[in-house]
């Protein structure tokens, strides 16, 4: 809109020195002419006036000349003009047309994803799509939902990789303080234009674009800040030492984040302010959280969707060191956002996931390093029902819309269950002929949409599994 304003100021401005310009040009008509007898009395005098005529007339050329040269640049300025609002307009139709084809694309994906999701069903997920190994032992990883890109966080460092093509695409350094280590990362705007958030252990919190290396070039650092600092952390004792966790809400750009401390706090990204700070009760550290209802972008009844969406703005679910699983609602005041706690876990909590039942309730799934996996209705105060895995379980993951979940083990193997809790497959060597023994699992990851797997282990090891295609 500036620019086309600018545009008609332009015009105006134009108008006006060509006025001025043909104004001057009339002055010159107005020299007096001399008379031939410059002898005489009269000559005299109009050789005076032409002489003064002819300075008017020098200094009217040289303002002549300036008023030119205003016009042509004006003219420049003007085309300059026009040529970057035209600019402009196929930039914004490229970004439109751009934009349509991601969420056809999207869209495309989401229902080929619903196909992997009724085979997990009667197939198992132990097909080996990708591996390579990392620099150092991968603590959290995370699918894109719509590119074929994983990002893997080991120590301070992240790396991002096309799992489909089996190329690394990057390997930085999140820049934190020494000896500082990443516990929580994601994709945000993964619709649009991707950015990915990285969480570190002394609180930070960035933004980095351009993660995806072109033509060599380093992550841009959009934004930074210290998200916790200024919390007085738990006491020091064994169940400490979870670092930050955070949950990003994409539909309200909030960022929601906790850690090895008492508080819940809510940042508005969109201004780059703190929302409130709600008490956990706990006296540890929170493990685990999660606030997205796993179903929102999926196509569902309109009862479920109204249901998840609403509840996604305001739930937040939490695991803690001393094995409970909290949950709590962001309408209320802080002081009683509180609305439900489960005391049935007797360790840490691994993870916590929130779903969306086709029924239209709400469930909570939590798993703690005893093994034990609870199923909650957010309805009632106890689980309703239970799933032993086995003793030493370091990650979970839950699928967000296909009925399955996956546990890793410090016995170096994964198992992969459905919501009943009927044993589906266990993968304990990679694929190949005599293929070596996985490692003690260290991270476990489901893709958003697809039925994929990816794992870490503590020998550096990254793959990822999916259905098999043939079942």
């Amino acid at each position: 809109m500036a620019t086309v304003t600018g545009c008609i100021d332009g015009d105006k401005e134009l108008l006006l020195f060509k006025k001025k310009r043909a104004a001057i040009g009339a002055s010159f008509t107005k020299i007096v002419k001399t008379t031939t007898d410059l002898f005489s009395v009269d000559g005299e005098k109009d050789l005076v006036a032409t002489e003064t005529n002819h300075q008017l007339l020098q200094g009217k050329s040289t303002e002549l000349a300036n008023l030119d040269e205003q016009i042509l640049n004006s003219l420049l300025e003007s085309d300059a003009s026009e040529n970057e609002l035209s600019a402009e307009i196929a930039s914004a139709d490229e970004y439109k047309a751009n934009l349509a084809t991601m969420y056809q694309r999207n869209f495309a994906l989401r229902q080929e994803a619903k196909e992997e999701q009724s085979r997990i069903s009667t197939g198992k997920l132990e097909h080996q799509v990708f591996n390579t190994r990392s620099p150092h032992p991968p603590s959290v990883i995370r699918f894109h939902p719509y590119e074929t890109h994983i990002v893997v966080a080991g120590r301070d460092s992240f790396g991002i990789w096309d799992w489909l093509s089996g190329s690394k695409l990057n390997y930085c350094n999140n820049r934190a303080s020494r000896n500082s280590r990443i516990t929580s990362l994601d994709f945000i705007n993964s619709h649009d234009v991707s950015l990915l958030i990285v969480g570190s252990d002394d609180s930070t919190v960035r933004v980095w674009s351009n993660y995806v290396s072109q033509q060599s070039q380093e992550p841009v650092l959009v934004t930074a800040w210290q998200a916790l600092s200024d919390v007085q952390p738990v006491t020091k004792s064994p169940t400490a030492g979870a670092g930050m966790v955070f949950s990003w809400v994409q539909r309200s750009q909030r960022l929601v984040v906790t850690g090895d401390v008492r508080v819940i706090r809510l940042w508005d990204a969109d201004t780059e302010l703190k929302i409130q700070d709600i008490p956990t009760g706990a006296d540890c550290c929170v493990t685990s959280i999660a606030t997205d209802l796993s179903a929102v972008e999926l196509n569902m009844t309109s009862a479920l969707a109204n249901y998840a969406t609403e509840a996604e703005s305001c739930l937040t679910l939490v695991g803690c060191g001393d094995g409970s699983v909290r949950l709590f609602d962001d309408r209320v005041p802080p002081h009683e956002s509180r609305v439900m706690t489960w005391r049935e876990h007797t360790g840490w909590v691994v993870d916590v996931s929130l779903r969306a039942e086709s029924q239209g309730t709400g469930m909570a799934v939590s798993g703690c390093v005893a093994g034990d996996v609870r199923l909650y209705d957010l309805r009632r105060n106890s689980s309703v029902s239970t799933c032993q895995t086995s003793q030493g379980m370091t990650a979970m993951s839950v699928h967000s819309a296909a009925n399955t979940f996956a546990c890793g083990s410090v016995n170096q193997y994964i198992s992969v269950y459905n919501m009943a809790g009927v044993s589906l497959n266990t993968i304990k060597y990679h694929e190949g002929f005599m293929g070596p023994r996985i490692g003690p699992v260290s991270c476990l990851q489901f893709h958003p949409h697809r039925v994929c797997l990816a794992a870490g282990s503590m020998d550096n090891s990254i793959s990822i599994y999916s259905v098999d295609p043939k079942r």
